[in-house]
């Protein structure tokens, strides 16, 4: 029998992933890159994940939004009508 999925075992598996990816980078910023070639391509590769850094911080948000309305709120960038805030501030 299989064991049942969550959406929060998920994501604590990606909080260890990437507490493991920031000791990486802790560890990669102590060495030394005295061969100008591997200096270049280190740079490269730090423009490459900053473009994946993009585009995790956007998946965030769009699971955030998604978990929000499943908790019953609101998605981002969506607000309420004026009045529905003035009766939920009268509350």
């Amino acid at each position: 029998m299989t064991e049942r999925q969550f959406c929060a075992d998920r994501l604590l598996l990606v909080t260890e992933m990437l507490q493991a990816a920031s000791e990486y980078l802790h560890e990669a910023r102590r060495m030394s890159q005295d061969d100008p070639t591997m200096t270049r391509v280190a740079y490269d590769h730090v423009l490459n994940l900053r473009d994946r850094i993009r585009l995790l911080d956007k998946k965030v948000h769009e699971l955030e939004a998604d978990l929000r309305v499943r908790l019953g709120g609101t998605p981002s960038g969506v607000r309420k009508s004026k009045a529905a805030r003035g009766a939920a501030a009268a509350r």
